[in-house]
C-alpha cells in the first residue's frame, strides 16, 4: 500500500494524460516482478556462497563477469536498437520493418554466437594450461551466449511492443526459479555442488528461459506483424546499432571489469567476496531498473511525437520515485552492512561490508541520476551516450589498477563508485543540452546549475 501511495504521488493528477495509469500500474507491476527476482538472486546467491564455499563461489563469479562481457559483441547492441525503434515502427504502423528487424537480428545472433563460441573455446583451451575447476566451468558457461544473446533479442521485442511485465518474466521469475529447484534438489540429494555443476545448471535454467521467453514473444506479437513480409533496412540498423553497441559494451565492462580486475590480481577467494558485496549494492538501484524498463518505450514515443512537455513531467516524476524507491536500501546497506553479511552470507564475507558501503553510495547516486543513459538511447541521442559511458568504462579501469593491489575488494569499490557518478553527471549534462530535459530527481531545479552548460 505504501508503494501505491507513493507512485500515485509521484505520478499524481498533474499529468493529465492517457498513460499515467498505465504507467503506473506498470510499475507496480514490475516492482513485484523485480522483488520475485531479487528474493530468487539473494537465495541463490546465499545459496551458492554457503554451499561452493568462497574460492568456488569466487570460480562461478568469475566466469559468470567474463561471459557476461562476451555477450556483448554477441548481441551488437541490437537490444537497445529494437526497444528504440519498434516503438516508432508501432506508432507509425511500420510492421514489415517491424518483421524485418526481428529476423535480421535472430539471423546476426545466431552467427555470431557460433563464431564467439569457437574462439573463446580455442583460448580457454590455449590460455588455462591446468585442467582446473576455472577451466572446466568456462567451457560449460559458453553455452550461455546465443542463450542469453537471444533471451536478450526476445525480452527486447516484448518492451519495444510495450509488453514490459511480460518482458521481463522470463528472466526475473523463471530462469532464477529454475535455477534455485535445480540446485536445491542436487544438494538435499547429497551431491557435492561446485562451480562447474553449478554452470550446468545455470545453462538447463537459461534454456527453459529462452524456451518460455519465445512462446510468450509468439503469442503476443500483433498480428499485422505476422500478415506483414518483412522489410530490411541492415544499413540504417547497422549506422544505429553500433554507438548502441559500444553504450552495452562500455556499460558491462563498467560493471564487470572490477570483478575479472580483481580475480586476476587478487584471485577467487576476494571474488566471491565481492561478487555478494556487489549483488547487495545493486539492490539499491532496483527502483531504477524498474522503472526505466516501464518507461523506456515511453520516452522514444513521446520524443517522436514532439510532446516534450509531458516528456519532461515523466522524466522528472520517474526519476523522484527513483529517489525515494532507493534510499531506505541505501541506508540499510551503510548503517548495518557488516551485520547483514555475517547472518546472511556468513562470517568469511564481513570482510566486505566497507566495499558495500562504498557501493551502495555508488548505486544511491546512479538511482537518484534518473534514466539518463536510456532516455539518451531512446530520443537518437546514443553517440553520446557512448562517448560518455567509454569515459567512465577507461576511468574505471585505470582506477582499479591503482586501487585493487593497495585495497583489495575496497580499492574495486572506489574505483566502479567515482566511475558510476562521473558517468551519470556526463550524460546528465548531455541530456539537458541535446533535447533540454532535466533526467535528475531535481526537476527544473536543475535548471540553476545547468543554464550556462
Amino acid at each position: 500500500m505504501y508503494l501505491i501511495k507513493i507512485i500515485r504521488e509521484i505520478l499524481g493528477n498533474k499529468l493529465r494524460c492517457e498513460i499515467n495509469l498505465k504507467i503506473g500500474s506498470k510499475i507496480i507491476a514490475n516492482f513485484f516482478l523485480q522483488a520475485c527476482s531479487i528474493g530468487f538472486s539473494l537465495i541463490t546467491a546465499i545459496i551458492l556462497a554457503r554451499t561452493l564455499g568462497v574460492a568456488e563461489y569466487g570460480t562461478y563469479a568469475y566466469v559468470m563477469a567474463i561471459i557476461s562481457i562476451l555477450v556483448v559483441p554477441t548481441t551488437l547492441g541490437l537490444p537497445n536498437l529494437i526497444i528504440r525503434l519498434f516503438a516508432g515502427y508501432r506508432v507509425n504502423s511500420e510492421w514489415s520493418l517491424m518483421n524485418g528487424l526481428l529476423r535480421r537480428t535472430n539471423q546476426l545472433v545466431i552467427i555470431i554466437s557460433i563464431v564467439m563460441i569457437a574462439f573463446s573455446g580455442l583460448a580457454c583451451w590455449r590460455l588455462i594450461v591446468t585442467k582446473s575447476s576455472l577451466f572446466y566451468t568456462f567451457l560449460i558457461a559458453l553455452i550461455l551466449l546465443p542463450v542469453f544473446a537471444l533471451n536478450s533479442i526476445r525480452s527486447a521485442v516484448l518492451t519495444g511492443l510495450n509488453k514490459t511485465v511480460i518482458s521481463q518474466i522470463p528472466g526475473s521469475f523463471v530462469q532464477p526459479f529454475t535455477f534455485i529447484l535445480f540446485i536445491s534438489l542436487f544438494y538435499f540429494l547429497g551431491f557435492n555442488l561446485n562451480s562447474s555443476w553449478a554452470m550446468v545448471f545455470q545453462d538447463i535454467a537459461s534454456i527453459v528461459s529462452l524456451i518460455v521467453g519465445t512462446f510468450m514473444l509468439v503469442r503476443h506479437l500483433p498480428s499485422q506483424f505476422k500478415a506483414s513480409q518483412p522489410k530490411y533496412d541492415t544499413l540504417k540498423w547497422t549506422k544505429s546499432a553500433l554507438p548502441l553497441f559500444i553504450v552495452g559494451g562500455m556499460m558491462l565492462i563498467n560493471n564487470r571489469i572490477d570483478i575479472i580486475m580483481l580475480g586476476i590480481m587478487k584471485g577467487a577467494t576476494e571474488v566471491g567476496i565481492y561478487q555478494v558485496v556487489t549483488r547487495g549494492a545493486q539492490l539499491v538501484s532496483i527502483p531504477l531498473l524498474v522503472v526505466s524498463v516501464v518507461i523506456s518505450p515511453i520516452f522514444s514515443e513521446l520524443y517522436v511525437k514532439k510532446r516534450m512537455e509531458q516528456l519532461q513531467n515523466i522524466v522528472t516524476r520517474s526519476a523522484q520515485a527513483i529517489a525515494i524507491l532507493s534510499f531506505p536500501f541505501f541506508i540499510v546497506f551503510v548503517l548495518f552492512g557488516a551485520s547483514i553479511l555475517y547472518r546472511v552470507f556468513g562470517s568469511n564475507y564481513v570482510a566486505g561490508s566497507t566495499a558495500l558501503a562504498i557501493l551502495s553510495f555508488g548505486q544511491y547516486c546512479n538511482a537518484f541520476a534518473g534514466s539518463v543513459g536510456m532516455l539518451l538511447n531512446m530520443t537518437g541521442h546514443e553517440v553520446d551516450s557512448a562517448k560518455g559511458v567509454t569515459i567512465a568504462a577507461i576511468t574505471n579501469i585505470i582506477l582499479n589498477l591503482i586501487l585493487i593491489p593497495k585495497w583489495s575488494i575496497t580499492g574495486a569499490a572506489i574505483a566502479t563508485s567515482i566511475s558510476m557518478i562521473l558517468w551519470n553527471v556526463i550524460l546528465s549534462i548531455w541530456v539537458y543540452k541535446r533535447i533540454k530535459i532535466i533526467p535528475t530527481s531535481l526537476g527544473n531545479i536543475g535548471t540553476i546549475f545547468t543554464k550556462d552548460s
